[in-house]
């Protein structure tokens, strides 16, 4: 993968940053949200939900919820844990866990517990006002901007989220050559987002990247960890999943706004990748704002 260009472009935007603690069971159902979540799980149990996919909660462990993925917590009486709220994207607004693998549960290293601390003391207030999603997620507060101080505080703040992101990443059991870079990527992205309404072929990727279409998918895959076609699905998706959240938009407005061929192919396809359908998904939005 092209670490210069993902380390040129990324952008990571800091959200809340907390400590919570449970003095009950606790349980919240289908939470869909636009940003990122990581937690350092200090003292306790409980259990996360991510589709189809059971996860444990459990101490001393670090754990990433990735933007837009429909999820339920199950949090057990006495659970103690650190949190942070971040955006991240690429530009254009791609994001970048459409480019490689994640691992959602990590055991947690002494520096990961004395980052999130850190988060914490560097922006003190930035803590949500209520630990429940279902009230928390209001607008007013998904629209709240972090204000640096400085400089520096910019510095460290945006140092420790990658340090802590960097832990979830899946590597590649190989690296991509130079030669195979060497292709205009940004612009083959920039393309993707601009045009998510047409029909984006392969082989006008490949024209722009001045190489065979066999060829390019061959080294498209190589760089980005999975096949042209299926970065234009997910980009659609990711697409439709913001219009469902953040527009009025009919569904079949939105089919159209990302140009999946038919409601019922489009719904299909939406619930194969979240485990719900388009109207649930925001459904159950809906109803926690």
């Amino acid at each position: 993968m092209n670490t210069e260009y993902l380390n040129n472009l990324i952008t990571i935007d800091l959200m809340h940053a907390g400590h919570g603690r449970f003095d009950e069971n606790i349980q919240y159902s289908n939470i869909v949200s636009t940003f990122s979540r990581l937690y350092y799980i200090e003292k306790g149990k409980g259990e996360i939900i991510l589709g189809n996919k059971e996860i444990a909660l459990e101490e001393e462990y670090i754990y990433l919820i990735p933007g837009f993925e429909p999820c339920s917590y199950n949090f057990q009486e006495g659970i103690s844990h650190y949190f942070i709220h971040c955006a991240l994207t690429l530009e254009n607004d791609i994001s970048p866990f459409n480019l490689f693998s994640i691992i959602n549960k990590k055991p947690s290293t002494d520096i990961d517990h004395i980052l999130f601390k850190r988060i914490i003391e560097l922006n003190p207030n930035i803590n949500i006002p209520h630990h429940d999603p279902h009230i928390y997620e209001k607008k007013v507060w998904m629209n709240k901007e972090l204000n640096y101080t400085g400089f520096a505080h910019y510095l460290e703040t945006s140092g420790i989220m990658k340090l802590l992101l960097s832990r979830f990443i899946a590597e590649p059991e190989s690296k991509p050559s130079n030669k195979q870079i060497r292709f205009n990527i940004q612009q083959i992205f920039s393309y993707i987002k601009n045009n998510i309404n047409e029909d984006i072929s392969v082989g006008s990727l490949a024209e722009m990247s001045h190489l065979s279409t066999d060829h390019f998918s061959r080294t498209f895959k190589s760089v980005i960890g999975i096949g042209p076609c299926e970065f234009i699905l997910r980009q659609r998706l990711q697409t439709s999943q913001l219009l469902l959240l953040t527009t009025n938009m009919n569904l079949q407005e939105i089919v159209e706004a990302v140009n999946f061929k038919s409601l019922s192919y489009f719904s299909y396809v939406f619930k194969r990748y979240n485990g719900i359908s388009p109207s649930s998904y925001r459904k159950n939005k809906m109803e926690h704002l």
